[in-house]
């Protein structure tokens, strides 16, 4: 577990570096300390909260579903997208190719960054676990998400989650119609078939090894 601290402390450190390096877009990490954060009734954010720390990821029990769930959301904010898709099943990663994953979550990023997370809890799902989390801002209240993993190859693997499936379809838009405040019918059907073909995938993807 020390030598994950390490490694993850470490890609911390150079992607700070280069965020200080220069850039001027909106998604730049800007923030590396602790922000004490208030929430309104709704849970709604007061303020604008830090992205997830090695310490969040590590206070989690070791190996578990719910520090792999932490591990893809702190990648994700810190930018490094190639590690988020390694998170996923191989079996995902055939079915919605790595680059669409990676393109996704650099799609999400910038919102990402200015959400809180929390592990609310988990439950066995089949053959997996249930990970149920929410993403808090000060946008408005909490978007809940679910994560399904399955154990394999000696570590956790998501099969299907709630936050992919959801930004999948935006980030098609983005590809098939660039630039288009209004995208064609052609386009928003694209990205819709895009994002169905991961919910129809879900039976084959949580049964069997």
């Amino acid at each position: 577990m020390r030598r994950v601290g390490r490694l993850l402390a470490g890609a911390v450190v150079a992607v700070v570096l280069l965020a200080g390096c220069g850039g001027s877009g909106s998604d730049q990490m800007v923030r590396s300390g602790t922000v004490t954060v208030q929430q309104k009734a709704d849970g709604t954010l007061r303020s604008t909260p830090a992205p997830v720390t090695v310490a969040d990821v590590e206070k989690l029990p070791a190996g578990s579903p719910q520090q792999t769930v932490a591990r893809l959301v702190f990648w994700a904010q810190w930018g490094n997208l190639p590690a988020v898709a390694d998170l996923y099943d191989r079996r995902v990663i055939g079915i919605v190719g790595r680059s669409r994953i990676v393109g996704t979550y650099d799609y999400v990023r910038a919102d990402l960054l200015t959400s809180q997370l929390r592990i609310r809890g988990t439950r066995p799902s089949g053959s997996g676990v249930f990970v149920s989390a929410e993403l808090a801002s000060t946008s408005g209240p909490p978007r809940r998400e679910g994560f399904l993993l399955v154990r394999r190859g000696g570590a956790w693997r998501v099969v299907y989650d709630t936050l992919l499936e959801r930004a999948i379809e935006g980030y098609t838009i983005t590809q098939l119609a660039p630039g288009d405040p209004t995208p064609s019918v052609a386009a928003q059907g694209g990205a819709t078939r895009a994002a169905q073909r991961y919910r129809d995938a879900y039976g084959s993807l949580t049964s069997g090894s």
